[in-house]
């Protein structure tokens, strides 16, 4: 997910950011960053914003990820990497 400047602006603010119209994000507060540890909440960060690679071969799992939205990439990342998933939820 590419966040735009108009949506950074609102994620430091404090105000939520819609990813995809299913969930709103709230962001953390300098505290509770600091208590999480900074390198935790990059961690985090990381997962609800990953993006699909954008690779372009022409071979049936391609095709079948190029169908996928970001967030669909996300369940299916997470459904594979037992880490990811513990950090997602």
């Amino acid at each position: 997910m590419n966040l735009t400047d108009d949506e950074i602006l609102k994620f430091q603010k404090g105000s939520p950011v819609f990813l995809d119209d299913i969930c709103a994000v709230y962001s953390a507060t300098i505290g509770e960053i600091v208590d999480l540890g900074y390198s935790k909440f990059q961690e985090y960060l990381s997962i609800i914003t990953a993006v699909k690679p954008n690779i372009h071969q022409d071979d049936e799992l391609m095709k079948a990820l190029n169908k996928l939205s970001d967030f669909e990439y996300i369940l299916m990342m997470v459904h594979m990497d037992v880490k990811a998933n513990q950090s997602l939820k």
